[in-house]
């Protein structure tokens, strides 16, 4: 072939691969645009879901404290714990001197179905024989008051003898104010740390002050003094009983970073008794102050649960969040580059799903998080 034939060729040839070199980068191109455009639009949908997620922790937030605060506000209402206790109502026996007998109507009023035994001189003689005979007939009550001591000094030996009759009841004892006279309130203190059972009602510490309770001889009870009396048996026999009864809250609060907030499923079986807070960022400090806050308003639940990939940031909590509650500590693994760790439990990710990150990789992939939420599920119980 000559030489001016093999011109056109060669250009024809240039033609064509200049067009494969300008469609090659322009395919080059295109495919980056499409993935450009496909990450944005995955991190724009990322975005928007963990924006979703943080406003669904806040609410779960919010969400157990105001239901925290109200169960609070609820049983701290002396109504509320009279009738849970059914104060009232209950088959008070009550035995005493003279101070009880003047506040013998106030008590009958207060009580119903008390048995109100009270009367003037008396010592702690018959005391164990009023017990005694009440016990055998079957007839004692429950709780037990005693006011006895303010006419002579007490006899440890009877007093363990009546509390000894009195085992499987309650028994509440109030301290004597004329102690200048009969050093009963230490006695009354000295025997009472032996027994489970017993409640102190610190009638004389109580009273101390309060002139207007007594007559001129300091003793015995003026009609205001009657009905102070009768209330500080009241709400002592309320508070003891209403601190036996059982109060399990079962309450969690979980404690976690980014890696929680990509669990919405998680979130979304969360119940009221469960609190959440969530940090992005490694700031202890916002974390405890959540804590104390909680504590100030009573509701800081009996178990806390942290849930974290940042070693330093779970030890440091850890050292500063045990002395409040059940502390439990569950370490997130990403890779195996990461050292041991003392945490309660492990989950390694990188062991259980192919994909552990998220597009941004920093959350986790919708596989992770469905794993992470159901360990801390099978945690929570």
């Amino acid at each position: 072939m000559n030489q001016k034939k093999r011109k056109p060729i060669r250009a024809l040839l240039c033609v064509i691969i200049a067009a494969l070199a300008v469609y090659g980068i322009y395919a080059y191109l295109e495919k980056k645009r499409i993935e450009r455009e496909l990450y944005e639009a995955a991190m724009k949908a990322l975005d928007e879901e963990l924006t979703a997620n943080r406003s669904l922790a806040a609410k779960i937030d919010d969400r157990y404290i105001t239901a925290a605060s109200a169960v609070y506000e609820q049983e701290n209402d002396p109504a509320f714990r009279e009738e849970s206790v059914n104060t009232l109502n209950l088959p008070v026996d009550a035995i005493g001197d003279s101070v009880m007998l003047g506040a013998a109507a106030n008590l009958k009023e207060t009580f119903p179905n008390a048995y109100v035994d009270a009367a003037v001189n008396r010592s702690y003689y018959p005391l164990l024989d009023i017990v005694s005979k009440r016990a055998a007939a079957k007839t004692l009550g429950d709780p037990v008051v005693i006011g006895i001591g303010t006419n002579g000094p007490l006899s440890l030996s009877v007093c363990h003898q009546v509390l000894d009759l009195c085992k499987d009841r309650q028994v509440f004892w109030l301290t004597t104010n004329n102690n200048w006279q009969f050093d009963n309130t230490d006695t009354i203190l000295s025997f009472a740390q032996d027994y489970d059972n017993v409640t102190i009602i610190d009638w004389d510490t109580f009273s101390d002050g309060h002139d207007e309770y007594f007559y001129n001889d300091g003793i015995h009870l003026r009609p205001e003094g009657r009905e102070a009396y009768t209330k500080l048996i009241r709400d002592s026999i309320t508070e003891r009983l209403w601190n036996l009864m059982p109060h399990e809250k079962n309450r969690t609060l979980l404690i976690g970073d980014g890696a929680l907030l990509s669990c919405k499923s998680l979130m979304e079986n969360l119940n009221e008794d469960e609190d959440l807070l969530i940090s992005e960022e490694n700031d202890a400090e916002m974390i405890l102050s959540h804590i104390r806050m909680l504590e100030e308003k009573h509701i800081l639940p009996e178990r806390i649960i942290i849930a974290m990939q940042d070693e330093a940031l779970l030890d440091e909590l850890c050292k500063k969040t045990e002395a409040f509650r059940k502390l439990e500590t569950l370490r997130i693994v990403m890779n195996k580059e990461n050292k041991d760790s003392e945490a309660d439990e492990t989950i390694r990710l990188y062991e259980e799903c192919e994909e552990i990150y998220a597009v941004d990789q920093i959350h986790l992939s919708d596989e992770a998080s469905d794993i992470l939420t159901k360990r801390i599920l099978e945690i929570i119980g």
